[in-house]
């Protein structure tokens, strides 16, 4: 698993993440958002499949249409490319 503090993009907004095995389809990681710069995430996407467990406390995935409420004990998948925060 990968533990993460900040959220590294390149050029193409393609997140960067430490450990990470190219050629898989999906990341295991866990997020501090707690921790992150004045707790902003910038608009990103990744070539894997996200699954994001939600352990504790509440977040907004915002997405170019639409935003998400998710809160502890939610499972959100976002597809592979898809833009998001």
């Amino acid at each position: 698993m990968i533990t993460t503090k900040e959220v590294v993009i390149d050029n193409n907004q393609n997140e960067k993440l430490d450990g990470q095995n190219e050629g898989l389809l999906y990341v295991c990681q866990r997020n501090y958002f707690d921790l992150f710069y004045e707790k902003k995430v910038p608009w990103h996407w990744h070539k894997e499949l996200e699954v994001a467990y939600i352990t504790s406390g509440d977040y907004v995935y915002s997405f170019p249409e639409c935003r998400i409420n998710v809160h502890r004990g939610d499972l959100l998948f976002i597809k592979i490319g898809r833009a998001h925060v």
